[in-house]
């Protein structure tokens, strides 16, 4: 499954790389549904790639919602696996 959006951006709303990757990390630490210390979070370009292991498929979906929903980030990429106890 593909789960990658990508957006074009106008100068006056492009963002540094490393503010896109501290806002997203701030987010996803303010989210209690979210496991933020089990969440890789890089960016290059404005493109952010979601990496990690979670418990449900809820906290990924979450975690992409909220990184992808950010100013400045052009797309997200979400390798996060789901461990589903079963």
């Amino acid at each position: 499954m593909d789960d990658s959006l990508q957006v074009r951006l106008l100068d006056r709303d492009r963002r540094e790389d490393a503010e896109i990757r501290g806002a997203a990390l701030q987010r996803l630490e303010w989210d209690s549904e979210i496991p933020g210390d089990a969440i890789r979070v890089s960016v290059k370009d404005g493109w952010v790639t979601l990496k990690g292991d979670v418990v449900f498929q809820l906290q990924s979906d979450e975690t992409f919602t909220r990184v992808a929903s950010l100013h400045g980030v052009t797309g997200v990429t979400n390798e996060i696996r789901v461990d589903e106890p079963r």
